[in-house]
């Protein structure tokens, strides 16, 4: 949480004192406040009605930390899963020859970390079975401790933010984009060319 939450995390807590039956002082408010803040202010809201369900008592620490934690575990797990069941279905599908963009920003960062979109496409049925655990385990980690996704600032190969896991079509026109600007310093008819290059770049979003 930040400072910011601090009037909404006060009122979160008085509704917990109340189902309690506990009153809470401003002291009590701070020092809650500081113990908690290392979670999102909707984290705390969703823990606090959790327990609010299943408890007529003030929620402790450990109970804050089982409900959000505990939840963050089993979502990832799921996720991970899903995740995975749709990277096995898009190789199949669009294969090493076509870019592609996974909607989950997790998704797209642990599978750069595991080697690149071109060289899972051309694992055997053996190293496939590694990258699955693999995959499973650092997605899981990822999610649950909220790492920073893999980022790119806007540059010739996009006029957007999104990050493309670069496929064998995609990587030869990266090259040949390259070659034209190493050749050409001063522009001119650069443009038309790495425009028509970029066009034969094909991408794949996956939802």
């Amino acid at each position: 949480m930040i400072e910011n939450d601090r009037n909404d995390f006060s009122e979160i807590m008085k509704i917990l004192s109340v189902n309690s039956g506990r009153n809470l002082d401003i002291t009590d408010l701070e020092i809650w406040f500081k113990l908690l803040s290392r979670w999102s202010l909707q984290d705390i809201k969703r823990a606090s009605f959790r327990h609010m369900e299943e408890s007529k008592y003030m929620p402790t620490m450990h109970d804050f930390i089982n409900h959000i934690e505990g939840t963050k575990e089993n979502n990832a797990e799921i996720e991970a899963s899903n995740q995975l069941d749709l990277i096995i279905k898009s190789i199949s599908k669009y294969g090493a020859y076509q870019a592609v963009l996974f909607a989950d920003p997790h998704t797209q960062s642990v599978l750069k970390d595991l080697g690149g979109w071109i060289a899972i496409c051309r694992k055997t049925n053996d190293e496939m079975m590694w990258f699955r655990k693999d995959f499973l385990t650092s997605y899981q980690r990822h999610r649950i401790n909220n790492m920073k996704c893999f980022e790119v600032s806007k540059s010739i190969l996009g006029k957007t933010d999104d990050y493309k896991l670069i496929g064998v079509t995609s990587n030869e026109n990266m090259k040949r984009i390259l070659a034209i600007q190493n050749r050409n310093k001063s522009g001119g008819f650069v443009g038309d060319l790495c425009n028509e290059a970029l066009n034969n770049t094909l991408m794949k979003r996956v939802k």
